[in-house]
């Protein structure tokens, strides 16, 4: 099975057998007997070498990386990257540069997407693609990228919204995003929780509103940019409404 990754990755890349084993400074015959299943096994080191020569991670060509389980699945269904990339609305760019990346949480939603649509087992490429994470030190603020991923909780509905969205191009993402802040604008649409009025106590608010009482309504008084006269003006009102409370 490495074997015939490693040929089949060398042909791609349009190396002869003697060129990946220069590159890979390792004998030829060493290189053949792996790509002909006479060395089942190869040795770890071996594999690193190998893998560093044809530019990929070692995870591609043991077939354990997102990006190769992806296009095992692809090669099944015969479709390609760009076949994906049409269904999902998913940039082809993220799948080529998909065994660079260092994901973050948005990677992970694409891969639930890629899961969904190709019929990947659940959870598969997620784990994948954990491997690809930065290391967490033990830190009691440090997050992955995953975890921060998991702690966004979905309904079926909100599923159904994220899909919804991602099937539209460009022009149209920005077209939702455009009229969603419209919708976030009015606190009629927002969740309780989320909106940033904080109410008055009933009895406190009704105090001013009560008729003959409107001179309780709070005044903030400001002598920004007032001139002397003005400011003079302005102290006499206050002056005049304090002797007249007593």
């Amino acid at each position: 099975m490495i074997g015939k990754n490693i040929k089949i990755t060398r042909q791609k890349k349009k190396l002869s057998l003697r060129g990946l084993a220069e590159k890979a400074k390792i004998s030829k015959s060493t290189l053949s007997d792996i790509e002909t299943g006479k060395v089942i096994n190869p040795n770890i080191t071996t594999l690193e070498k190998i893998a560093d020569a044809l530019d990929i991670p070692l995870n591609y060509l043991l077939k354990k990386s997102a990006k190769s389980i992806i296009e095992q699945n692809l090669e099944k269904l015969n479709m390609t990257f760009e076949d994906l990339s049409k269904i999902t609305n998913i940039s082809i760019n993220f799948f080529n540069s998909l065994d660079d990346i260092i994901p973050d949480p948005s990677d992970y939603r694409n891969m639930a997407i890629i899961e969904e649509k190709i019929g990947i087992s659940s959870n598969e490429l997620i784990k994948a693609l954990q491997l690809q994470e930065s290391p967490v030190y033990n830190s009691p603020i440090s997050t992955s990228a995953y975890d921060d991923f998991k702690a966004t909780k979905y309904d079926n509905k909100d599923k159904q919204y994220i899909n919804t969205y991602m099937t539209l191009n460009d022009l149209g993402k920005n077209k939702v995003i455009e009229y969603t802040k419209d919708l976030l604008a009015n606190p009629k649409y927002k969740k309780e929780e989320d909106k940033k009025v904080v109410e008055l106590p009933k009895k406190e608010k009704q105090i001013w509103e009560e008729e003959g009482k409107e001179h309780l309504m709070p005044i903030a008084c400001h002598n920004d940019n007032l001139t002397d006269e003005e400011n003079n003006r302005m102290n006499d009102i206050i002056n005049n409404y304090m002797k007249n409370k007593k």
